[in-house]
């Protein structure tokens, strides 16, 4: 018994560092190439090497003699750096109590922004819902629309690990009356290959 609950413990231990470790796997297209420093076995010098994965390559080295004679050597070089972003979009937001507009809607407005060191063939989307509904008790659920007026965003927009880029948002309640009135959407959020 004593055996079965260590064997147990260190089973949900790594099932549990596996779990935590996903979402950052998940994070990146790119995995960022680096180097490393190794010791020739032959002639105990020291050699820099590097790796980038994502494009296939590796540091490599050419011998050439003076039977090779004068020589101009083409050095091709590689990096690769992941791409890293932050968002912030609303967790609440409140709709006007009051009747705003011509058809009794009652609306609310939102901003988000997305702020990121990207490759130049990605974007960054921060897309929401257009529809929602609202609920209250004792009564029929209402509809919701939603617009935003930017919901990609790349380097060739500006976007970079310094600078901040906006985009409004407002939202439309029609049929409200009252009561306590609830609702949600989503807003779907990453980083993909720009279209």
């Amino acid at each position: 018994m004593k055996n079965y609950k260590k064997t147990l413990t260190i089973v949900l231990a790594i099932a549990m560092m596996f779990t935590l470790a996903l979402p950052t796997f998940a994070a990146s297209i790119t995995q960022s190439s680096y180097k490393s420093r190794d010791f020739n076995d032959n002639t105990n010098t020291e050699v820099i090497a590097g790796r980038d994965y994502t494009q296939g390559k590796q540091t490599t080295y050419s011998v050439y003699t003076e039977e090779d004679g004068d020589d101009e050597v083409a050095v091709l070089v590689y990096a690769s750096q992941a791409s890293t972003y932050t968002v912030k979009v609303p967790a609440v937001l409140i709709v006007n109590g009051a009747y705003v507009g011509a058809n009794n809607t009652n609306d609310f407005g939102y901003q988000v922004s997305a702020t990121g060191n990207i490759a130049g063939d990605e974007e960054i989307f921060i897309e929401p819902d257009e529809s929602f509904t609202m609920s209250s008790v004792g009564k029929d659920d209402i509809n919701g629309t939603i617009t935003q007026e930017k919901t990609t965003f790349t380097y060739a927009d500006g976007l970079r690990y310094d600078t901040t880029l906006t985009s409004a948002g407002a939202g439309a309640v029609t049929g409200m009356t009252a009561g306590l009135w609830r609702g949600d959407f989503s807003i779907q959020i990453g980083l993909r290959k720009a279209a």
